[in-house]
C-alpha cells in the first residue's frame, strides 16, 4: 500500500549533490575569469615593456616599410602561443591528474557512485576558448596602442602620444621630496597601470580571504536568529498537549527562476516571531531580509510567486522586513494564509517549539528542523571548499608578488639612464634607491590602502552575481580584520619586492648613462 512518494526533482538524495556541484560552477568561473584578466594584464605589461626596450629596432623596421599590423602580429605571437600551450597542458592535466584531486573533494562530501570521465564541450569553451580569446584581446589592445607612434618617436624613445607639456611647478618642499614627486609625475602611466594591477590582484586575494568569514558569519547569524529550537513540519494536522508549542502554516512557492520561497502563516501575536509585525490585510507580507537583498527588493514592492506544479500565481505586497538568514521566506497571518491558499479555518502544517514534542507519532512528522539542520549547508561548504580558500589565498599572494615586481621593475628600467647619471654624480646605490624605490613605495602603499575599500564594493557586485545563481543567500558581511589582512599582506609582498629592486638598482652600471638613444 502506497503511503507516500517523492518526485525525483524533490528527492535530495538524488538531486542535492548535482545541484550543489553545479552551483560551485558560477563561483569557479568568476574566479577563473578574474584570474585570466590578471594574467592577460601581466602579459600585456610584459609585451609593452618589451616594445619600449626594442624601440630603436621597431623605429628602424617601421622606417624600412614594415607595417603596424606586421609588428602587432609579431608581438602578439608570444602571449597567444604561451596561452594556447598552457590551455592544452591544462586540458591534459584536467582529464588526467587533476580530475582525481577534484573528485576526492566531492567524494569527501558526498556518497557518490563510481564516475566515468567524459569529454565536455561546454567546459572546453568556458575554460579554454574564452580565456584564450580574453588574453588575446587584452594583448591586442595594449600592443596595438603601443605601436601607434610614428617611427621617429620610436627612434627617439619618446613614448608620449601627445606633445610633452611643460614641467609642473612643484611646491617648495625639501629637495628629495620634490625629486620623488618629479619621478612620480614622470612615470604616471606606469603607476596608473600599477594601481590597476594591484586592484586586480587584490580582488583575487579578497576572494580567498573573505569567503571563510562569510560562511562563519552566516552560521553564527543563523544560530542567533533561530525562530525556535524545534520546527515541526507535519504530514497532517495533529494536535499536541504541549501548551508552549505554537501552530504555523507553511507552503513552498517559487520565484521566476524556480528558487524556493517559503510562505509562512503565523499567529498575529506570535511568541516566537514577536519582532515580525505581521500585516492583517490580505496579500500583504513581511519578507526576510535575505529575500529582499538577493532579489533587490524593497518595502513597498510587489512580488509574484507561483506553485511548482500548478498554474496558480500569487502576488504579494511587501510591507516589512525581518532578519531571518536561515531562509528566503515571507510571513503572513494564519487566517490570510488559509484564505489565500484555500485551506479550512484552523488548518496548520506544523509547530514552533523550544521543547521536543513527544506526543506526536513520527509517522505524522515530515521534517524536524533543528540548529544542526540550519547549519548543514555552511558546514558542508566549509568542509568541501575550506581548503580551496586557503590555497586561493596562497596563490593570490604569489600573483600579488609577480604583479608588483613586474610593474615596479618597469619604473626602474625606464629610468636606468637617470639612475646611472645619479651614480656618476656621486650618489650611492642606497641613495639612488631612496629616490626611486621610495617614490614607488609611496604609490604602492597608497594604492594598496585605497584599493581595499574599492575592492569591497567591486566584490559585492561579483558576489551578488554568483550568489544569485546559487540556492539561498549568505549575507554579504565582511569583518574588519579581512581589510587589515589584505593591507598587511600587500605591504609584506611589496617589502619583498623592495629588496629585489634594491639589488636591481645596485646592478645598474655607470656606463648606462652613455647609452642614450635620444
Amino acid at each position: 500500500m502506497l503511503t507516500d512518494f517523492v518526485k525525483r526533482a524533490d528527492n535530495q538524495a538524488i538531486m542535492f549533490s548535482g545541484d550543489d556541484i553545479g552551483s560551485d560552477k558560477t563561483m569557479m568561473l568568476t574566479l577563473l575569469y578574474v584570474l585570466i584578466i590578471v594574467f592577460g594584464f601581466i602579459f600585456a605589461i610584459t609585451s609593452r615593456d618589451t616594445i619600449e626596450h626594442e624601440a630603436s629596432v621597431i623605429g628602424t623596421l617601421r622606417a624600412s616599410g614594415y607595417t603596424r599590423g606586421e609588428l602587432t602580429r609579431h608581438y602578439l605571437v608570444v602571449p597567444t602561443l604561451v596561452t594556447f600551450v598552457a590551455a592544452v597542458v591544462g586540458n591534459i592535466l584536467g582529464y588526467t591528474v587533476m580530475k582525481d584531486v577534484v573528485m576526492s573533494i566531492y567524494y569527501h562530501s558526498y556518497s557518490l557512485p563510481p564516475y566515468q570521465t567524459l569529454w565536455n564541450g561546454n567546459a572546453f569553451i568556458l575554460t579554454t576558448v574564452i580565456p584564450c580569446i580574453i588574453i588575446t584581446l587584452i594583448n591586442l589592445f595594449v600592443i596595438a596602442k603601443a605601436l601607434r607612434l610614428p617611427p621617429l618617436q620610436f627612434l627617439r624613445h619618446d613614448f608620449h602620444m601627445k606633445k610633452k607639456k611643460k614641467s609642473a611647478k612643484l611646491p617648495n618642499f625639501r629637495f628629495l621630496t620634490r625629486f620623488r614627486l618629479r619621478i612620480i609625475l614622470q612615470n604616471i602611466p606606469s603607476y596608473i597601470i600599477m594601481v590597476f594591477g594591484i586592484m586586480f590582484a587584490g580582488l583575487l586575494l579578497f576572494f580567498g580571504l573573505a569567503l571563510n568569514p562569510l560562511l562563519s558569519n552566516y552560521k553564527t547569524e543563523v544560530v542567533n536568529n533561530m525562530i525556535c529550537d524545534y520546527q515541526y513540519v507535519l504530514k497532517a494536522p495533529v494536535e499536541t498537549s504541549n501548551n508552549a508549542a505554537e501552530k504555523f502554516c507553511m507552503t513552498t512557492l517559487y520565484e521566476s527562476n524556480d528558487e524556493e520561497i517559503s510562505a509562512y502563516g503565523i499567529e498575529e501575536d506570535s511568541e516566537y516571531l514577536s519582532k515580525v509585525n505581521v500585516p492583517k490585510k490580505k496579500n500583504e507580507v513581511v519578507a526576510s531580509q535575505g529575500y529582499l537583498e538577493k532579489y533587490s527588493l524593497k518595502v513597498g514592492d510587489k512580488v509574484t510567486l507561483k506553485d511548482k506544479y500548478g498554474e496558480n500565481k500569487y502576488t504579494f505586497k511587501i510591507v516589512g522586513s525581518y532578519y531571518y538568514p536561515a531562509s528566503l521566506c515571507v510571513f503572513m497571518t494564519n487566517d490570510n494564509f488559509n484564505d489565500i491558499f484555500d485551506k479550512d479555518d484552523g488548518y496548520f502544517t506544523g509547530y514552533f517549539s523550544n521543547e521536543k514534542l513527544k506526543d506526536i507519532d513520527d509517522k505524522y512528522i515530515a521534517t524536524t528542523i533543528t540548529q544542526k539542520d540550519l547549519t548543514t549547508v555552511t558546514d558542508q561548504l566549509d568542509d568541501s571548499m575550506g581548503m580551496s580558500f586557503t590555497l586561493l589565498v596562497g596563490f593570490s599572494v604569489l600573483i600579488y608578488i609577480i604583479l608588483m615586481y613586474l610593474l615596479s621593475k618597469l619604473v626602474i628600467e625606464k629610468n636606468e639612464q637617470n639612475i646611472s647619471m645619479l651614480k656618476i654624480l656621486g650618489y650611492s646605490n642606497r641613495e639612488a634607491s631612496k629616490l626611486y624605490n621610495r617614490a614607488t613605495t609611496v604609490v604602492t602603499i597608497g594604492a594598496i590602502l585605497v584599493s581595499v575599500p574599492l575592492i569591497y564594493y567591486v566584490f559585492a557586485g561579483l558576489y551578488h552575481y554568483f550568489m544569485f545563481e546559487m540556492k539561498g543567500w549568505l549575507p554579504y558581511v565582511v569583518p574588519w580584520y579581512v581589510f587589515v589582512e589584505m593591507a598587511v599582506i600587500g605591504i609584506i609582498c611589496y617589502a619583498i619586492i623592495y629588496f629585489i629592486l634594491q639589488k636591481k638598482i645596485n646592478k645598474i652600471k655607470l656606463s648606462q648613462a652613455l647609452k642614450s638613444d635620444d
